[in-house]
């Protein structure tokens, strides 16, 4: 609605100044008509002075004795019919002899006629000579001049002149231009009526497009609501939030519910930098620098592939919540943040158990090792304070354990145990930092074996060995698995041994044989747990 009052106002703007503009055309172009007749009149008065003015009047040397007063009331005469009949106040002639403007002829007016017959002017001095006359004798051009005095508003022309012998002179006009602003006046008073006239007929056909454009935009945003509200319906019901927001970074008022939800309040006007990154001023300074660089870029595989760096995953309000980001206009980014707290809770079951299934499988698969390891290791648990040899270096007993725990954190690691390569990757790091430090002591060595977790850690995995494959899996290192066909041929040789005395010794020559094979492995067997070495 606002931006059609703004349409309204301009178009309405638009016309009144485009009316004022014919206004002032109009008068503009009336007053330089007005004025280039009455121009016109004066450059055609004052031109008459020379053809009434006897042949060489103006001459070189002329002086003031030269025309007596009765003759120069002739000139009077004669030159003030011509100007009243040209409409004219005045016209006269003038020359300059040093800095003085003298008069050589000029009219009268009916009233200075009626007053003194013998009026004469001849080489008068022009004292009110105004500045544009002096112009005129200067420059040699013709100089129009408007002025002002008690007798009135005058406009005058100032024409240079040369007699036949040389002599400059100038030929004058005034004329009484006080009835123009007059004309003037109405002129402009004409056209404000125009314009007032041309403004109230459009009134009307204003009023009915507004309120039928009014009536539209009503409908329209009755509409866009509806609409709007449908969709903020279906987003605040979806398991995401939605957000937009500009170069400003201030979240919109338009956001699914799920938003709160994220970040435990409204988000509308907070800034979306300080919601994501918090307290981090380098990650937010480095977000608002990427979101402004893509203000104007319409490069969408540019956009893409600057979107796709954005740190995409965040722990809001103990939540962990993915943000996938979209550039939706010019000025305009789309967040769309999902809660995958369960989801990672159940990704991390499901690799803690496939953790576990893979070293229950490793352990059945590769038994005699295990615990020939395991057996090693509890030497190594049970020994461990022995290792720290007094008549040695720390550096050189460091070295020593480094390379034993660094063996069985190898080890248990074939074997797919999860606590115990863990615990003594940390016990290997802690070791490496004491290589490094010159200053490492003996005792120091002894504190950190005796106060590592080791029994712990191979408790832990033991005990998952234990919840799938049983106690007895553990405690039976030792025991050969038998088939039922082995325990049937044996079965049949005894009975053959009670059956024939004379073939005893030979049959229990064959089972003590048989019997002994049993301890055997086939080689395939005893090589497999070496694969994953190779690798």
């Amino acid at each position: 609605m606002k931006l059609n009052k703004f349409y309204y106002a301009f178009a309405f703007l638009f016309y009144l100044v485009s009316t004022s503009f014919y206004v002032y055309t109009n008068y503009e172009t009336s007053r330089q008509k007005l004025f280039a007749d009455i121009d016109a009149r004066l450059v055609q008065s004052a031109l008459r002075i020379p053809t009434v003015l006897p042949e060489n009047f103006h001459h070189i040397g002329m002086n003031k004795n030269e025309v007596s007063p009765q003759e120069d009331g002739k000139h009077i005469k004669t030159l003030s019919i011509h100007a009243k009949l040209s409409g004219v106040e005045y016209i006269y002639s003038c020359i300059k002899q040093g800095k003085d403007v003298l008069f050589t002829s000029s009219s009268a007016t009916d009233e200075e006629l009626k007053k003194n017959e013998n009026l004469s002017h001849y080489f008068d001095v022009y004292d009110d000579a105004e500045e544009k006359l002096h112009e005129a004798f200067l420059s040699k051009k013709m100089v129009f001049e408007e002025s002002t005095d008690k007798w009135g508003h005058f406009r005058s022309v100032f024409i240079p002149q040369v007699s036949s012998d040389g002599q400059f002179y100038i030929v004058c006009a005034d004329v009484k231009i006080d009835y123009i602003n007059q004309e003037l006046k109405q002129i402009l008073k004409k056209s404000i009526v125009e314009l007032i006239f041309y403004m109230v007929i459009l009134i009307p056909l204003f009023a009915a497009y507004f309120y039928h454009n009014k009536r539209n935009q009503q409908l329209l945003e009755s509409e866009v609501k509806r609409r709007t509200r449908e969709l903020k319906t279906l987003l605040d019901n979806s398991d995401q939030g939605f957000l937009s927001f500009s170069g400003d970074m201030i979240i919109h008022s338009q956001y699914s519910a799920k938003c709160g939800a994220i970040f435990k309040k409204e988000v509308h006007a907070l800034n979306i930098a300080e919601l994501l990154f918090g307290e981090d001023e380098k990650q937010k300074s480095a977000f608002v620098s990427n979101i402004n660089a893509l203000i104007g870029d319409n490069d969408a595989l540019r956009v893409e592939n600057i979107l796709s760096l954005l740190r995409s995953e965040f722990m809001i309000a103990k939540k962990i919540i993915t943000v996938e980001y979209r550039k939706i206009s010019t000025e305009t980014f789309m967040l769309i943040l999902t809660d995958v707290t369960e989801k990672r809770a159940l990704e991390k079951r499901l690799e803690i158990e496939k953790n576990k299934l893979q070293m229950v499988v490793s352990a059945i698969e590769n038994r005699s090792e295990l615990f020939e390891l395991l057996g090693e290791y509890s030497e190594f648990m049970a020994n461990r304070r022995d290792l720290v040899e007094d008549e040695h270096s720390a550096l050189d007993n460091i070295t020593k354990i480094y390379r034993e725990v660094h063996t069985f954190k190898g080890l248990f690691a074939q074997k797919d145990f999860i606590v115990t390569p863990m615990g003594l990757h940390k016990l290997e790091e802690k070791l490496s930092l004491s290589l490094d430090d010159t200053t490492s002591t003996n005792e120091q060595l002894f504190t950190l074996m005796e106060n590592a977790e080791l029994e712990n850690w191979l408790e832990r995995d033991l005990a998952v060995l234990e919840q799938v494959l049983g106690k007895n899996f553990l405690e039976q290192k030792d025991a050969i698995t038998l088939t039922c066909t082995d325990i049937d041929k044996l079965n049949t040789e005894i009975r053959l041994c009670a059956k024939d005395a004379q073939l005893q010794e030979e049959i229990i020559e064959r089972i003590t044989v048989k019997v002994g094979r049993l301890k055997e492995k086939p080689l395939a067997e005893e090589l497999s747990p070496y694969s994953k070495l190779v690798e």
